[in-house]
């Protein structure tokens, strides 16, 4: 936050923890975050424009640079059907506007799911990964901006 005061627009991107509380097994994984700081992006929706900005520039360096091992991952690697359409989404994530849901708009579509979850989707309760997995198959498989939680579910 200091060197974004002094240099404008600043970022990390390194390992981390997820720390919220979670009913999953992945509560304390370690996965890879990108996280801007900037004083310049003054609202939401400038924040969630350049989040998508850097993924597709991150994304558009790997297709062009390592074609040649995601295609080895995608053929050879891959279990199952979806795991080998991997490569279509990361292409097709480089051309498409990320969609953006309310935290109460999740709810909404969780709601009227026809699936069965393990953990039921209701206001004021965690997204778990399953509803995280959901959101994005019912958004085309495309990334998925979830904002405005609910206060109390915030971490800090």
């Amino acid at each position: 936050e200091l060197l974004a005061c002094g240099l404008g627009g600043v970022y990390t991107f390194g390992p981390t923890f997820r720390a919220e509380k979670s009913h999953t097994r992945r509560h304390l994984a370690e996965f890879w975050m990108l996280e801007p700081e900037s004083f310049q992006l003054g609202d939401q929706d400038s924040l969630t424009k350049f989040i998508e900005n850097c993924l597709k520039h991150a994304l558009r360096s790997c297709l062009s640079k390592c074609e040649e091992d995601i295609q080895f991952v995608s053929n050879y690697l891959s279990s199952d059907e979806r795991s080998r359409e991997q490569a279509h989404h990361l292409r097709s994530a480089v051309d498409q506007q990320y969609l953006r849901l309310s935290y109460s708009e999740a709810i909404d579509i969780l709601g009227k799911s026809r699936n069965t979850f393990e953990f039921e989707p209701k206001w004021g309760c965690d997204l778990q990964s399953e509803h995280e997995k959901y959101l994005v198959d019912y958004c085309g498989n495309m990334p998925v901006f979830v904002t405005d939680f609910p206060i109390d579910l915030k971490p800090f």
